[in-house]
């Protein structure tokens, strides 16, 4: 393969948290890894280098960000001329890179696109479920200009491809997936080799169900909880913890049913070393997702692929990009959401701790993910 040279414009990354930060962090480091030439330009001051060149804002106007208005207005103009700065420098690669826009949603996006279409300098887009939601409703002759003016466009999902030629028919897409970076988790595991969670010195947990996200309504956590209550009713051994914080944390708890509330866990926020420790305890991960509308959805899953590979069975709900990360056939169970989903999740519980093929078929559903959402695989962009 021929080594290239990237700039990627990704103004929503690490150490942002969300799935547009991670998913521009792991293309930078897949195509990084791959021997490819990689420059980020990002706004976000905070951000650091994992190997691949990164140009940001300088440091020295963050720090009076917080004192008043008049400092944000200035850190904000800060930005915006050294984003001016890179988009003139994009003339003198022009002919020689390939760029990047790794989400539609920033202004600075915006103001990117307009300059490259300006000076026809070739560009290539990612897209998200949620630039094509919010732009078609907000920004509609917008999204036609970046869409119809790029030379690729790079889809995080099935599902967005397929929202996507629900809008333009006849547009091609390439699939390119948010990747896990396996050394680090590897990393984050042998480094929790003495973390016992959840383990008192009386009695350890052999069976546990995990549920790890922001406690929102769309990931389904107050239909977990009454499912597998139902479920630990009859199965005495097993138990649950519930990872992460959010608005439903009070709600969630109340939700707890007091029979079963000594085997039922809410643990709050966690470190990642805890987080890896507690998905390499656990046997079932289940975040039953649910669509409210079209922007409140989940765009892809990246904690089912995190949980398979810790080797956990995955529970989700069937809708957005979640059918890309849960295969039915290796790694776990999707759950109509409209059609009595707590009575699917405990069925799929049932049929989980009464499976004969456990270990084979997890173990191959691990190598899985290590195909096709790592650094490893092979994705052509």
């Amino acid at each position: 393969m021929k080594s290239q040279t990237y700039y990627l414009y990704a103004f929503e990354f690490i150490p942002y948290h969300g799935g547009i930060a991670h998913y521009s962090h792991s293309l930078a480091k897949y195509l990084h890894e791959q021997g490819h030439s990689v420059n980020v330009v990002t706004s976000n001051h905070l951000s650091q280098s994992d190997g691949y060149a990164l140009n940001k804002p300088n440091r020295w106007n963050s720090d009076v960000l917080l004192i008043n208005k008049f400092f944000s207005l200035t850190f904000r103009i800060h930005q915006l001329i050294f984003l001016t700065k890179q988009l003139l420098k994009s003339r003198l690669y022009r002919s020689s890179s390939r760029i990047i826009v790794t989400s539609l949603f920033v202004n600075f996006s915006v103001l990117s696109i307009r300059w490259f279409q300006l000076l026809k300098i070739p560009y290539e887009i990612v897209l998200h479920g949620l630039d094509i939601y919010e732009l078609s409703e907000k920004r509609p002759k917008f999204l036609d200009h970046c869409i119809l003016g790029a030379s690729e466009i790079i889809v995080n999902s099935q599902h967005t491809g397929k929202l996507l030629q629900s809008r333009y028919p006849d547009q091609s897409f390439i699939l390119m997936p948010p990747l896990l970076d396996i050394s680090k988790i590897n990393g984050y595991i042998e480094s929790s080799a003495q973390i016992k969670p959840f383990q008192s010195s009386k009695k350890s947990l052999k069976h546990l169900i995990v549920s790890i996200c922001r406690l929102v309504p769309r990931k389904g956590i107050q239909i977990a909880i009454p499912a597998v209550a139902r479920f630990l009713r009859s199965n005495e051994d097993w138990h649950y913890v519930i990872v992460g914080d959010g608005p439903m944390y009070d709600k969630l708890k109340q939700m707890i049913p007091i029979e079963v509330s000594s085997r039922i866990r809410m643990a709050g926020a966690v470190t990642e070393e805890v987080k890896y420790a507690i998905l390499n305890a656990s046997k079932v991960f289940i975040m039953p997702n649910l669509q409210f509308d079209e922007k409140d959805v989940e765009g892809f899953g990246i904690s089912f692929i995190e949980a398979t590979y810790c080797g956990n069975w995955v529970i989700g709900g069937n809708n957005g990009g979640v059918p890309d990360a849960i295969d039915e056939c290796t790694n776990g169970y999707l759950i109509n959401m409209d059609d009595h989903p707590e009575d699917q999740i405990v069925s799929a519980l049932e049929h989980i701790i009464n499976r004969q093929d456990s270990k084979a078929t997890i173990d191959y559903a691990r190598q899985r993910v290590v195909d096709q959402y790592s650094f490893a695989s092979h994705w052509e962009i």
